[in-house]
């Protein structure tokens, strides 16, 4: 779980020293955590919550307060990711407007923003369900139209979110039941193109596979 954050922190290290690219945002205080903190950290949440955290969220633990990056490389190309540690997450809620509408069974004044994407192809807002139980664990994303579910957990959306850098859209390879079409597949293929070509020692195998799928 550790590599997680390591890879993320070497993911944005990498975005920066790029230097076809323009990069703003704030990604101090990204650092390793160990087992033992990250135990101190998961009973806290539970002191203060009155519940505990899932497994597969509990990295989100150890994130900054806010990790905020966003990036372009022309008007085509560029990424984002805005999250924060599960403290902060607890208060990120959907705008009050959207609160009772309900999508797939949830209501969206229910859930916490896990990343947030408002500058680039947004807003995407990536969420996860809480009840008088605790957070859930299924992640849907929600572009204020449309609410998905998506196929992986929050310690491996982390892990894709090193791998494809925030680039726009990358989200909806992981969605269920959604086929890429028009704008967001050609804007996603130049992009899953760009990360390759600039970036040509990252792990793109589980990216273009669930592209391939989606091209089906």
């Amino acid at each position: 779980m550790n590599d997680v954050l390591s890879k993320l922190g070497q993911s944005i290290r990498e975005l920066r020293s790029y230097q076809h690219l323009t990069v703003s945002g704030d990604d101090e205080g990204l650092e390793e955590v160990s087992l033992a903190d990250l135990g101190e950290l998961t009973h806290a949440f539970r002191e203060m919550f009155g519940f505990g955290c899932p497994e597969t969220l509990q990295v989100g633990l150890a994130l900054p307060d806010l990790l905020s990056v966003n990036w372009q490389a022309d008007p085509k190309v560029s990424g984002e990711l805005a999250l924060s540690n599960h403290f902060l997450t607890m208060n990120r809620t959907i705008d009050e407007s959207l609160s009772d509408r309900v999508m797939k069974g949830v209501k969206l004044g229910d859930t916490r923003i896990l990343d947030a994407v408002v500058l680039h192809g947004g807003p995407i807002h990536v969420v996860v369900p809480t009840s008088r139980a605790g957070l859930g664990e299924q992640l849907y994303v929600f572009n204020t139209r449309e609410m998905f579910e998506l196929e992986i957990d929050y310690t491996e959306y982390l892990r894709q979110l090193s791998f494809s850098k925030g680039v726009t859209y990358w989200q909806y390879l992981f969605c269920r039941n959604l086929r890429l079409t028009g704008f967001e597949k050609a804007v996603l293929q130049q992009e899953l193109a760009f990360l390759q070509l600039a970036f040509p020692a990252g792990d793109y195998q589980r990216l273009q596979a669930k592209w391939n799928e989606k091209m089906v």
